[in-house]
């Protein structure tokens, strides 16, 4: 079993935003590492999707079939609320 892209494309925003956030903080101490930001994002999540098709490797084949449901349903409820907060902040303005 494998991760569908959109969940991949979820796990690669998030890495890539915790990576930003900690290079910014790095910046406030001195310490200038902005031009390797696509390195570290790169490197992160090949090390994130090795451990997660590891873990998804020991799902028994007889519950590959409701693992990927569930993998479709996070993808869908994620991409619910980013929906749903955008509206909200549309509807402030």
């Amino acid at each position: 079993m494998e991760l569908p892209i959109e969940l991949q494309n979820l796990i690669a925003l998030a890495i890539s935003s915790v990576v930003v956030v900690g290079l910014t903080e790095l910046a406030k101490l001195g310490l200038d590492f902005s031009g390797y930001k696509s390195q570290l994002v790169a490197a992160l999540f090949s090390g994130v999707m090795v451990l997660v098709n590891a873990l998804l490797a020991k799902i028994p084949l007889a519950s590959v079939d409701l693992a990927t449901a569930i993998a479709q349903l996070v993808v869908v409820l994620i991409g619910a609320f980013g929906v749903f907060g955008a509206y909200k902040q549309l509807k402030k303005k």
